[in-house]
């Protein structure tokens, strides 16, 4: 009976803030996922709409939203598709988060829902053409060890819980997004040592980046 009512608090609890895919963790080890983040192994895609600010100077904030809004919906059937969870928008990006057993397979995933996402906003351009401006999207992916669970932020007047993947592996994703323009998607090592030859990679040369001490050799997908 304690297990019982273990498990249906952190259901509910969980239901508030996460994505299906943790409810279904919580349902098979409550204990072990309630609220503790655990060290796994995931690939984080973050990605940005280009051009953004000078959209917003430009459009007003019903059109601008829109187009958020479009792209976005685009996107988020890919993601879907690839069992990726949003972990957080922030106006004109994503972050994103793949994971599952096999690491090899998450990496590819991944990389394959980037250039879904590629296509679908080529695909949106070419509907919106004569209407808008078109615009691309910057991409950035890592992967490796990332303490994923949930976060509790508190404030002066409220809280709020997020489910994330924090780490270094998280970092240098946004940075090397931080890299990329004119709509490239850009790799991280680790991610590329898991890729089969499926995908066409090119050196995109070695960065310092922010914070990390050492150079850090960055890719770019061919698409």
């Amino acid at each position: 009976q304690e297990r019982i009512e273990m498990l249906e608090h952190a259901k509910d609890q969980l239901s508030k803030f996460v994505p299906e895919s943790v409810r279904k963790m919580a349902e098979t080890d409550p204990e072990a996922y309630g609220f503790q983040k655990v060290e796994t192994d995931a690939t984080v895609l973050f990605l940005d709409i280009g051009g953004y600010s000078s959209m917003c100077e430009s459009l007003d904030d019903e059109r601008v939203n829109f187009l958020v809004e479009k792209y976005f919906s685009e996107f988020l059937d890919e993601i879907r598709k690839g069992k990726g969870e949003i972990n957080e928008t922030a106006g004109d990006g994503l972050m994103i988060i793949f994971h599952d057993k096999n690491q090899e397979s998450h990496a590819r995933t991944t990389v394959s829902t980037a250039i879904a996402i590629y296509y679908k906003t080529l695909k949106v351009n070419a509907e919106l053409r004569g209407k808008f401006e078109s615009t691309v999207v910057n991409m950035g992916i890592n992967s490796g060890k990332v303490f994923l669970g949930a976060t509790k932020f508190e404030g002066m007047s409220a809280s709020r819980w997020t489910f994330t993947a924090s780490g270094l592996t998280t970092v240098l994703a946004a940075r090397i997004a931080g890299l990329a323009s004119e709509g490239k998607i850009l790799l991280g090592p680790e991610t590329v040592n898991r890729l089969q030859e499926e995908f066409m990679i090119q050196p995109f040369g070695e960065h310092r980046l922010k914070n990390i001490s050492n150079p850090v050799p960055v890719y770019r997908l061919v698409v």
